[in-house]
């Protein structure tokens, strides 16, 4: 009789596995726990985590995402994450297929203002009304 009950309880196991459907998933969804695994971090951790909150992980495909570092340093810093971030996005998610890429950027690709001059320029670049309401209001950039 023993062995009965372990064929029934590992029948049931496979049945659970075989009836898991993974979940569709969305960009807004996945930044969302993007940042819940970098707010989660340690404390040992707090540059790093702020560096991963300014991310913004971009979806190739159903299940595949792309993080663009700065960096070679960032990357291989990224690459020790990467199974702890699938493993906790893949949870989060309900999508056990969910795959993570690292990819340094090319250095034209991703410019970063750093300045409130340059931050400026930038979105001013972007959206050129931004010039017309400084001159409009007489505002200096300090």
């Amino acid at each position: 009789m023993k062995n009965w009950r372990n064929i029934v309880c590992v029948t049931t196991i496979y049945k659970r596995r075989a009836s898991y459907e993974d979940y569709i998933f969305n960009e807004k969804d996945l930044n969302y726990y993007w940042r819940e695994f970098a707010a989660n971090l340690p404390v040992e951790e707090k540059a790093n985590s702020a560096r991963m909150m300014n991310m913004h992980p971009k979806l190739l495909n159903d299940t595949t995402f792309e993080v663009l570092v700065d960096n070679e340093m960032v990357e291989k810093y990224m690459t020790q994450l990467v199974q702890a971030i699938q493993n906790h996005l893949r949870e989060r998610l309900h999508n056990r297929k969910i795959t993570m890429t690292i990819r340094v950027s090319a250095p034209t690709e991703n410019i970063r203002a750093y300045s409130h001059v340059e931050r400026f320029q930038m979105m001013s670049k972007k959206n050129p009304s931004l010039l017309k309401l400084k001159e409009a209001f007489g505002l200096e950039l300090s």
